[in-house]
Order: structure tokens, then C-alpha cells, then sequence
């Protein structure tokens, strides 16, 4: 009785209310209490009736006390058991024993237990989230019945909201989305789920400083996330504060040092400003210090990020330009045994770098292979263009 009666009452929300997902735990214990009381009840039951009906073998005339184990019965007995309490345990076990196969089939995925949830409680608004998020996994688009109906039973549902949301962005109804993003910010203002979401959506719409905003305030719950730091500094590099971006994804890599892409844009923003955040003029790169350190930053990206082709000729420009015209033909030679063998682009810059140390013939090769893998491309014809003797 203890056992059912005591884990059951923290669940019961007569005291305070709790969540399903403590409550399905807490009510294990109560469960263990309830079969033990049906097996203490049987035991008795078979107890009685053995002595009822047994013949009862006195071991002398004065005896006090009868020794049940000691009963012979014209029952057939199983595990000490005879009798109607018997046929009542095989029943149950029977009964359950089914009921347990036709729940495991309920769990034979997300599909069967949210439709089986649905058919035991249509009203339950964790049920419909829990569907919807399953059908929009799937990418199909009924989700969004499910959102809603989630949120009718249950206005205050967050989680819905923000769900939602994204959605109708992936449904092109951005309008919609933007709605359900402030509802739930409105339902709770220090959601970082939802805060997140919206900042995403506002980087979509290219709404930088909106996007900078909420992505500060989902840093205030998830301290150090990599992709909120990531996309923070990209949305500051788009707005023109290249030193707040530069310290954003430095911080970035502090806390996920193999994140290709932050050491990508970290070298691109090194390569492209001076110290202090002015920019250098287009299509030139910065020299001395900030040149190496981003080379460095390269190179780490190549580490983690070694099949991203921009790295390779991001990295051959920047060597190009610092004079290292012997490191840039190594790169570019790399980019092309490895990842763009088929790059007009990488095959341009190796021209280039070929141009630049004075090997004419060997530069030319070079261009003319670009312009047969596309020959729309513009740099390799006006580089083939101005070659002694050149003919586009």
C-alpha cells in the first residue's frame, strides 16, 4: 500500500502541478506497489480455499494449528497455486500479456503511437505537438493542422508557436511566420528557442540588425552556442561592425575550435581589413600582420573544411597578392588534385600565379583549360586576352 499510495501522490497534482514527464516516470513505483497487492491478494485467496477444501491431516489429536503445507487437494496446482485464484492469474496474465503485445505495436514508430495517443485522448495538445513534429521531419506539409489544433487546446503553447513558425518560413508565408515568432516571444520573452528562431527568420529577410538583436538574446540562455556566435558575427560583418564580427568569431572558436566555417569567415574578414576594422579596396587583400594571421585561420580552415573549394582559392588570392607565389601554386595545385579538378575558377588562378612568375606558356595552358570548362568565363578569357600573342 505504501509503495502505491506514496510515489503516487507527487504525481497526482493534488499539491502542485507536474509534468508528464515526471509524472510517467513517478508512476512506475505506484505500478510495483499494485501487482504486488494483486499478488499478496491472490496469495491469500489460494490460502483459504486450500484450507476449505484440502483434507486436512492432523498430526495428533491435540493439535493446535494446522500446517497448510502440509494439505494434500484434489486441485491440480501450479506454482503452489490450485483452484479458481489459479485460472484468475492465468487470465491475467493473459489479458496483459495481449494488451502489451498490441502497445508494442502502437510503439512500432512515431506514425502508430501519435495516432494511437490521438485515438485514446484527441484533446491533448502535447499529442497533436508530437504528431506535427513528426509529420514536418517528414517534410509534409499537414504539420501545420497539428500546429494549430496544438495551439487551440492550448493558447500558452510556446513550443508550438515557435514550431509553427518555422513552417510557414519553409512555406514561403513569411508574414505568418513573423506572427507566430512574436506570439511566442509575447507568451515568453526569455525563450532562447524562440529568440533563436526569429533571429534566423530576420537574417532570411536580411533584416541584420533585427538578427543581431535576438541572436544577443538567445546567447543569454545558450552561452557559447557555435551556430548562434556563427551566424551573429555574419549578420555584424553584413552591417559594417567588422571588429564586433572579428570578436564574435574568435569567441566561436573558443568554444568549438573545429568549426570550418567561422575559421573560413574569421580569415576572410583578416584577409579583407586592417586592424581597427577599415576595409581594404576591392579585390585586394591586407599584407604584414593581419595577412598572416589570416593565412593561419586558412589553413585551420582547410583542416577541418578540407573539400570546401572557396578556402583553397580564398587562400591561393591572399598568397597571390602577398608576393608567396610559390606557397600559391602549391594551394592551388592541392584545390585542383583534391576537390576542383572540374573548376574553372581554380584552373584561372593557377594561371595566374603561372602569369606572375613569368611562365607565359605555362599561364596560357592554364586559361585555355578554364575557358574549355566554361567558356563563359570572363577572367580567363580577358587573361588569355592579354597574353603575347593572345587570341580569345
Amino acid at each position: 500500500m505504501v509503495l502505491t499510495l506514496s510515489p503516487y501522490l507527487p504525481a497526482s497534482n493534488l499539491f502542485f502541478p507536474v509534468g508528464f514527464v515526471i509524472a510517467e516516470r513517478v508512476l512506475y513505483l505506484p505500478s510495483i506497489g499494485f501487482c504486488l497487492m494483486v499478488a499478496l491478494g491472490l496469495h491469500l485467496l489460494n490460502a483459504r480455499i486450500k484450507r476449505k477444501n484440502c483434507d486436512i491431516e492432523t498430526i495428533n489429536n491435540d493439535t493446535e494449528q494446522t500446517d497448510i503445507s502440509k494439505c494434500t487437494s484434489s486441485y491440480w496446482t501450479w506454482f503452489g497455486m490450485s483452484g479458481w485464484p489459479l485460472l484468475v492469474c492465468i487470465l491475467l496474465h493473459t489479458v496483459f500479456t495481449v494488451k502489451t503485445l498490441q502497445r508494442n505495436v502502437d510503439w512500432w514508430d512515431m506514425d502508430r503511437l501519435g495516432q494511437a495517443g490521438l485515438t485514446t485522448n484527441p484533446t491533448n495538445a502535447k499529442i497533436h505537438f508530437t504528431i506535427a513534429n513528426n509529420l514536418a521531419q517528414k517534410g509534409q506539409r499537414v504539420c501545420e493542422k497539428h500546429y494549430r489544433k496544438a495551439i487551440l487546446l492550448r493558447p500558452q503553447y510556446t513550443a508550438a508557436w515557435i514550431n509553427l513558425g518555422l513552417v510557414l518560413v519553409n512555406m514561403d508565408r513569411p508574414k505568418e511566420a513573423e506572427d507566430a515568432y512574436a506570439t511566442a516571444l509575447r507568451l515568453n520573452p526569455a525563450s532562447g528557442n524562440a529568440h533563436t528562431n526569429y533571429g534566423h527568420f530576420c537574417r532570411l529577410q536580411l533584416r541584420w540588425q533585427e538578427a543581431v538583436h535576438h541572436y544577443a538574446q538567445a546567447l543569454k540562455k545558450r552561452q557559447g552556442d557555435p551556430v548562434l556566435l556563427f551566424n551573429q558575427g555574419l549578420c555584424l560583418k553584413q552591417i559594417g561592425n567588422y571588429t564586433a564580427a572579428e570578436e564574435t568569431w574568435r569567441l566561436c572558436l573558443q568554444y568549438h575550435p573545429t568549426h570550418g566555417d567561422a575559421w573560413h569567415e574569421l580569415a576572410k574578414l583578416c584577409g579583407k581589413t586592417k586592424k581597427g576594422g577599415d576595409q581594404v579596396k576591392k579585390g585586394q587583400w591586407t599584407t604584414g600582420q593581419r595577412a598572416k594571421l589570416a593565412e593561419g585561420a586558412f589553413r585551420s580552415a582547410l583542416r577541418y573544411k578540407p573539400n570546401k573549394e572557396g578556402v583553397w582559392l580564398d587562400l591561393t588570392q591572399l598568397l597571390t597578392f602577398n608576393g608567396k607565389l610559390q606557397d600559391a601554386e602549391l594551394v592551388i595545385r592541392q584545390a585542383i588534385s583534391s576537390v576542383s579538378s572540374q573548376s574553372a575558377t581554380a584552373y584561372y588562378w593557377l594561371g595566374n600565379v603561372m602569369q606572375k612568375r613569368g611562365l607565359h606558356t605555362e599561364a596560357e595552358k592554364h586559361f585555355k583549360h578554364a575557358l574549355r570548362l566554361d567558356p563563359k568565363h570572363s577572367q580567363a578569357r580577358r587573361a588569355v586576352s592579354q597574353l603575347p600573342g593572345g587570341n580569345a
